[in-house]
């Protein structure tokens, strides 16, 4: 079994984290990871402190992780887990379907390689558009990832479409 106390090296990241990022979700996750090895998700540490350990995998093929956020990128309600690292990848995790309520299992959604490491990752409306934009912070700069706004507008069409107003 994977310990906290066998994790070699500093610590980067440790976030507490609920999967749903608009509901009152009582588990809470603790996001973990170090400048020696793999990043890892202690599954409801509240209720079973750090023995169900989730790795997650490939986070550390890519030299050092040195950042990680979470935040709800693709607008479904649930939270992915962005790791940065200093192999110059931003790592996108999403839940598995089906393995909320037992040990979560998560798998590499999307990744994108930058020019330099990255060392600091934001998810902010920067641009005051109304959609948050993921911010990556490298050794030569500031990065700005910003949403297709063809999708963005039709993800709000279909909110809009399904919600039902009350009648005056």
């Amino acid at each position: 079994m994977w310990e906290l106390n066998s994790m070699d090296g500093p610590f980067t990241v440790a976030k507490f984290f609920s999967l749903h990022s608009n509901t009152s979700d009582r588990m809470y996750h603790l996001l973990v990871a170090t400048a020696l090895e793999v990043a890892i998700v202690f599954w409801d540490v509240v209720n079973y402190q750090f023995s169900k350990p989730v790795i997650l995998p490939g986070s550390f093929l890519h030299d050092s992780v040195m950042c990680g956020i979470v935040a709800d990128v693709d607008w479904d309600g649930i939270n992915e887990i962005l790791i940065g690292t200093y192999g110059k990848r931003l790592l996108i995790y999403k839940l598995l379907p089906g393995s909320e309520d037992a040990t979560g299992s998560f798998y590499l959604y999307w990744t994108r390689q930058f020019a330099y490491p990255i060392h600091s990752l934001l998810y902010e409306d920067i641009t005051r558009d109304g959609l948050k934009e993921i911010v990556a912070l490298s050794t030569t700069g500031v990065h700005v990832l910003q949403h297709n706004l063809d999708l963005a507008k039709r993800k709000c069409l279909d909110i809009l479409q399904n919600t039902s107003l009350p009648h005056r």
